[in-house]
């Protein structure tokens, strides 16, 4: 007799339950108890048949839930006597170690306790694509969705080929199960990674693998989400105040050349101010809402014409302003959301305060030998100059109380 192949069936995943649409499996007469049910390429048992359209395996159905499936019977008669016993044993242990081959729970697979040792027993023999070690590589094109047969998800490791024309879904066993998924197909459309019912988890092209969990209801995305950060704004660089808290701290990149007047940004990091034509102020944005904004403002032309910093609210340094005289020198202030306060080796203060350059050509050190700028040196400040030093005509060097400047 011919293996029987008519009318299809309706299985869902973790039931022994299957049913028929258009078959007489009892009307026909050569279908039996011990038989062979095969669907996708996979063997079950049949433990009893109950009506034409009604029949229950012998162990709970491992795929994914189908309703209109293709099969086969395989009446066990076919074989010799002995040959077919021998089927009978192999295909209950088969069945047996196909259930250790994918996690399952208990209560959706329907294993009783012995069941469950024999599966710990016979787990040790099984290959690496049936413990779920393998790797495939499966064409997902075109625009349907795409039920994976058992032999397939078996993997651990299963990339997705092929030019999509839509968004689909691929269905998996719903069975508590991990894989590792590469979405290397192409077409802007989504792969989504589902079981026959509950949430999928849509797997983005070329990002790499994506790692993915069942737990016999949902699938879920296993790696780390991203943080969404919020709260921040453009210049601003974000840091972790504790767990699960985020900051921001300003931060400037952009060197600015001017050659007159100029507001800075929280953008700017370094000022480059020309006063060659004339006189110029920069004035510093506003410290408040730019805690930690660091900004360095120099003076790059070699004329008398001075170069002024001011804040536009606030103090640097307790004073109201910061004046740079001569040719590259340069001061870095940092704001605390209130004020700003210099980082550089000196400090300067004061309403009218010159800053001279220094430079240093190790192991000598070198300064100005001519004062054109009134200067005031602040109370309780030592300030030290190598000589001989020139004042101008109408310049003051101002010390102020508690303070002192040497001359050696």
């Amino acid at each position: 007799m011919a293996w029987y192949t008519t009318g299809t069936v309706s299985l869902t995943n973790g039931s022994t339950a299957v049913y028929g649409t258009g078959t007489a499996w009892v009307s026909t007469g050569s279908l039996n108890a011990g038989d062979i049910f095969d669907v996708g390429g996979v063997l079950y048992q049949v433990a009893s048949i109950q009506s034409d359209t009604q029949l229950t395996l012998s162990t709970a159905y491992l795929g994914v839930t189908n309703a209109t499936a293709s099969y086969s019977i395989i009446p066990i008669g076919l074989l010799p006597s002995a040959l077919a016993q021998q089927v009978k044993t192999t295909l209950s242990a088969a069945a047996t170690a196909a259930a250790s081959s994918v996690l399952y729970n208990t209560n959706t697979q329907g294993l009783t306790s012995v069941q469950q040792q024999n599966a710990r027993t016979n787990i040790a023999a099984l290959g690496q694509a049936d413990v779920g070690q393998g790797y495939a590589s499966i064409s997902v094109a075109g625009g349907v969705n795409v039920i994976l047969s058992a032999a397939q998800t078996a993997n651990q490791i299963i990339q997705f080929t092929g030019t999509i024309t839509a968004s689909i879904t691929v269905f998996f066993p719903l069975a508590p199960r991990v894989y590792i998924i590469e979405n290397a197909t192409a077409g802007a459309y989504t792969l989504t990674v589902a079981g026959a019912t509950g949430a999928g988890v849509a797997v983005s092209q070329s990002t790499g693998s994506t790692i993915v969990y069942c737990d016999g209801i949902n699938f879920y995305a296993a790696e780390t989400p991203a943080i969404a950060l919020s709260g921040g704004t453009a210049g601003q660089a974000p840091y972790q105040t504790g767990p699960g808290a985020t900051g921001y701290y300003n931060m400037g990149t952009n060197i600015t050349p001017v050659t007159g007047a100029y507001s800075t940004l929280k953008t700017d990091r370094t000022v480059l101010a020309n006063a060659a034509t004339a006189p110029l102020i920069v004035t510093l944005v506003t410290p408040a809402g730019n805690n930690g904004l660091i900004q360095t403002i120099k003076k790059t032309d070699s004329s008398t014409n001075t170069v002024t910093i001011v804040p536009a609210a606030g103090t640097i340094d307790g004073g109201a302003s910061v004046t740079l005289a001569s040719q590259y020198a340069s001061i870095t202030v940092q704001s605390d959301g209130v004020n700003y306060w210099t980082e550089a080796s000196f400090s300067v203060s004061g309403s009218s305060t010159s800053v001279a350059l220094v430079t240093n050509v190790s192991p000598i050190a070198m300064n100005s030998n001519g004062i054109s700028t009134s200067v005031t040196i602040p109370a309780d400040y030592n300030a030290s100059s190598i000589g001989p030093i020139e004042i101008g005509d109408g310049v003051t060097v101002t010390i102020s109380d508690n303070s002192s400047w040497s001359i050696l």
